[in-house]
């Protein structure tokens, strides 16, 4: 017995495993190795209907699917074994296989993007569950929906499933399930700092949570992530509506001020990747390919690939006109990802990437196919690695699939053929498969039959091999038609008969290949019943496995056009066309040949001769890409001939150079000979001779030799002394560039110095005045303060204004002196300020509330200090004049800046008003007078209103002034 520590240590390693693999998460089902699926392939077909082949299948089918690549085939195949358990269960009246065929089935819609579909399915095998009493696939139900989703409704997921799997027993699975469960709590579930692009549990309820909450936090990394999700929330939220995306900007762009301010860099890239999000939502993709400069390579991977998936959905599903341009984005925003991919060695990102790049590859080759659409595939395949996904043979497989929808067997041949060669220990059974059976089907429409007849009796002989990859009468059929034309139909109906003896039809998939093998062989042998017969069950059988039925009713409207039934032919042949999704260029120009003889039979000549024209377009099509290969081979024929006679040709100019060698050869013998004669008559006499001539020779051998030495001396001299003088000259100029430069620098450090000790100088006078005139104002109001006790009344209360007024002012020298801009005030520093000071010197004790919202706008003094004064004696008069005595009301300040450069100065309040017969023109107040004389002085525009309570508003859009980028500041002073 193992004990309780070292049971939950395995448990962990087991979770680990499988989590490290990618695999399952439910350690329920065993992940097959190839040989292992081949080896339940082979069980499965040795079983009888049992429980036992349902687990079998079960299993199998959950092989395909959780193999990498999401290959078509492999999920068509793990669909076919869940069906196949599905139906073995309910003959079996076994519920707990029903109940996991269907988990699987939606396992497998949400593999295939249905997740919706996916959902429902799961909810359903829930409640299933709950009523036979399985309570461990309950807990798997809602744990595989758990997967599906992000955020509070992937934990409540998973809460449920650890309550069914407790009650269950279940305790390995618990504890895996338990260990998913905190893993989501710890991290991840609120996706922390982490948004983009958009793949969490979207809840719109939150967002009235989250900004009431943001009101309370301090500024950190807590406050950060709640702004970001709120951004996102807006961003992916159902529409595409300008107040949201406006909100999403809003909290992205606080975000981003919030993550530099705590120094975040996490948080800022995830602001920048939330602006580029919403630029994408408003359809301006500049800005978002601007803001990659800012990215780490881990982000610029994330921005690259949403990009390229961006630019793939507008551009399937945009207009035909603008589609290139955002194929080629695509394309190169996928290879970007791809390369950022290759940089951070993320495999995972590399597979995601080669996925994208095969989509466009996909699409573009559907949208161009004229223009060389296989370059995108060829890109693909110079990317591929050993043992990443797709390999070579899976891409020569891609190339192969491409030529022969165009009809160009040459090429669909040679890639078929690349791909057979690049067969390795790592192919899966399945690519195999695809391979023969593309080169038996290419050799079939080339005309060569032995090729095409050894790769079907290939994959014929060992039908076990190849039953969980292929649907074995699929090539049965062919390999039939074959045998029709060579041994006849009675033969091959003995032979079809006898492979159904011995192999029968796994599923309805073969079965209905079979039945279109009888039919097709009754058809040759005129028994017409029989033959129809055969073609309505294969097409019931098509038809029930919700596949294109077309070779179906295509044999069936052949049938019918034999027996001179033209309209049940036209019927079947209209099918035909209608459940087709792609025809190739070969049955196209049989398809309409076919609808002339029913057009030409129902007298339709026109029809016919139409239809007639269009077979022989595509027969044509057809031809000429047969003509372009055999072109192809007679000049390759051509080329090797020519190169043969070119080799012969040399070799016959050889023999005969042989031969005339030989000829110089003899004719040197006999001079010989007759040298060596005369050198024997001559030998006494030529010896001094030859002696004077060479000590000749060697004496002008040795006076060329030291001229030559003598020269290359003086040259070597030369080259010397001038690469010394040049030398010298270039240290010299250098010496003078280096002596002028450190003079400049001198000097330029002297001025800059200068200009920064004048600068420095500058800044403190100016400051010095501001202090010398804030103390000098404030000396006015002391000595004011100290006149007010003698004085009452009318009197008391001109000199409490006059304070007021030179408060305002003093306030303004006083923020210059104290801030490090001498040029410019904060107005919504300064309206706080010169607000909360007279609410002192009123003492509102909060009866009458005053309203604060002020852009963050900076002005010049000359500005600042009239609408200071403004402000100043509007508010005055409203606390003195629009309330009654202990009535409540409310005063609200705003400054905003509108378009075109005007900033706009409103003061309301909503207490008494102005008199009815008020007219401004004609006011005698001095505090009116002051006001309008300051608009005046700033170039304003003075509007006074009365409407229940009083509203003044200065504009001008002469003002200058100094924006920040920071957004509203909105203050409420009760």
């Amino acid at each position: 017995m193992l004990k309780p520590v070292m049971l939950r240590t395995c448990l962990l390693i087991s979770f680990l495993f499988t989590f490290v693999v990618g695999y399952a998460l439910d350690p329920l089902y065993a992940a097959y190795t190839a040989a292992g699926a081949r080896n339940a392939a082979q069980q499965i077909a040795k079983s009888k209907n049992n429980t036992k082949k349902v687990n079998l299948l079960i299993n199998l089918g959950y092989y395909h699917l959780s193999k990498p690549g999401e290959y078509k085939s492999d999920l068509d195949s793990a669909e076919k074994m869940f069906s196949q358990a599905l139906l073995l269960s309910k003959r079996l009246n076994y519920k707990a296989g029903a109940v996991n065929s269907k988990i699987h089935m939606g396992i497998l819609a949400y593999e295939r993007s249905r997740k919706e579909e996916a959902t429902a399915i799961l909810v359903k095998t829930a409640a299933e569950s709950k009523k036979a009493g399985l309570l461990e696939l309950e807990g798997r139900s809602w744990f595989q929906l758990a997967l599906m989703y992000e955020g509070a409704r992937r934990l409540a997921y998973m809460t449920r499933a650890v309550v069914y799997y407790t009650a269950a027993k279940s305790t390995d699975k618990l504890y895996t399930l338990e260990l998913h469960l905190q893993a989501a709590k710890k991290h991840g579930e609120y996706r922390f700092l982490t948004y983009f692009p958009g793949n969490f549990y979207l809840n719109l309820t939150e967002i009235a949570t989250i900004r009431k909450t943001l009101r309370t936090l301090k500024p950190d990394v807590t406050k950060l992530d709640l702004m970001l999700r709120l951004s996102a929330i807006y961003v992916y939220r159902p529409g595409e509506e300008k107040i949201h995306l406006d909100s999403a900007n809003y909290y992205a762009s606080e975000a981003k001020v919030l993550a530099e301010q705590i120094r975040n860099k996490t948080g800022r890239e995830e602001a920048l990747l939330m602006f580029s999000a919403i630029s994408l939502e408003r359809k301006q993709v500049k800005p978002a390919i601007q803001i990659l400069k800012e990215l780490n390579n881990a982000n610029k991977y994330r921005l690259e690939d949403f990009l390229s998936r961006w630019y793939y959905n507008e551009g399937n599903f945009g207009m035909v006109e603008s589609r290139r341009s955002y194929l080629d984005s695509m394309k190169y925003h996928g290879e970007r990802a791809l390369h950022m991919a290759r940089l951070l060695k993320d495999k995972d990102a590399v597979f995601k990437a080669m996925n994208v790049l095969l989509g466009h590859a996909d699409l573009y080759s559907r949208t161009y196919i004229t223009e060389n659409p296989e370059k995108n595939y060829l890109y693909i395949l110079k990317q591929t690695i050993p043992g990443e996904f797709p390999s070579k043979e899976y891409m020569y497989i891609l190339l192969c699939e491409l030529f022969l929808n165009k009809g160009d067997f040459y090429n669909a041949l040679s890639y078929a053929q690349l791909a057979e060669k690049a067969i390795g220990k790592n192919t899966t059974s399945r690519d195999i498969s695809i391979i023969n059976g593309h080169l038996s089907d290419i050799y079939d429409q080339i005309g060569n039959t032995s090729k095409s007849v050894y790769y079907w009796s290939k994959m014929i002989r060992e039908p076990k091999k190849y039953a969980s990859d292929i649907y074995i009468y699929s090539i049965i059929f062919s390999y039939a038609n074959y045998l029709r034309k060579t041994i006849g139909a009675q033969k091959t109906l003995a032979y079809i008969t006898q492979k159904n003896i011995d192999s029968p039809p796994a599923n309805n998939y073969d079965r209905g290949w079979y039945h279109l093998i009888l039919a097709d062989c009754y058809k040759d042998l005129n028994q017409f019943e029989r033959s129809e017969t055969n073609y309505l069950e294969a097409i019931k059988l098509r038809e029930l496995i919700q596949k294109d039925p077309f070779t179906y009713y295509y044999n069936l409207a052949d049938l019918y056009i034999k027996y001179h039934k033209y309209d049940q032919a036209a019927s079947a042949l209209n099918v035909a066309k209608k459940t087709s999704t792609d025809m190739g260029a070969t049955y196209l120009a049989s398809f309409y040949a076919m609808q002339s003889k029913i057009d030409s039979a129902s007298g339709n000549i026109g029809l016919a001769y139409g239809s007639l024209q269009k077979s022989k377009k595509w027969s044509d099509s057809i031809y000429n890409v047969s003509k372009e290969r055999h072109t192809q081979e007679l000049e390759f024929q051509y080329e090797t001939q020519k190169k043969e006679a070119t080799l012969k040709l040399r070799e016959e100019n050889i023999r005969y150079l042989n031969q005339g060698a030989e000829l110089l050869r003899n004719n040197v013998r006999i001079q010989h000979s007759k040298l060596n004669e005369a050198m024997l008559l001559a030998q006494n006499k030529a010896v001094d001779l030859i002696l004077k001539e060479k000590d000749i020779s060697l004496l002008n051998q040795n006076a060329k030799i030291q001229g030559i030495k003598l020269q290359q001396a003086e040259q070597g001299k030369k080259v010397t002394i001038a690469f010394i003088v040049l030398m010298g000259i270039i240290i010299i100029l250098l010496y003078r560039q280096y002596w002028f430069k450190q003079r400049s620098s001198k000097v330029i450090l002297q001025k800059n110095d200068q200009l920064q000790q004048l600068l420095a100088d500058k800044s403190w006078l100016l400051k010095e005045m501001h202090h010398r005139v804030k103390n000098n104002l404030q000396t006015v109001m002391s000595l004011l303060e100290s006149q007010s006790a003698y004085l009452e009344d009318d009197a008391l209360s001109a000199i409490k204004n006059g304070q007021n007024r030179i408060f305002a002012m003093s306030l303004i020298h006083q923020r210059l002196y104290q801030s490090d801009e001498v040029k410019t005030i904060n107005m919504n520093l300064y309206i706080h300020d010169l607000v909360s000071y007279l609410r002192e010197s009123f003492n509102l004790n909060n009866i009458i509330q005053i309203k604060i919202e002020v852009e963050p706008i900076e002005f010049e003094v000359a500005e600042a200090v009239p609408l200071g004064l403004i402000i100043n004696e509007v508010i005055t008069n409203s606390l003195k004049y629009a309330f009654g005595p202990n009535e409540k009301g409310v005063i609200s300040i705003t400054l905003n800046h509108l378009p075109e450069h005007e900033y706009q100065l409103i003061m309301k309040d909503n207490g008494k008003g102005l008199p009815r017969h008020f007219d401004l023109e004609t006011v005698a107040t001095l505090g009116l007078k002051l006001i309008k004389g300051l608009a005046i002085q700033i170039d304003a525009t003075l509007q006074i209103e009365s409407d229940h309570g009083t509203k003044i508003t200065v504009s001008s859009n002469n003002w200058k002034n100094q924006e920040t980028p920071n957004a509203m500041t909105l203050a409420h002073t009760g």
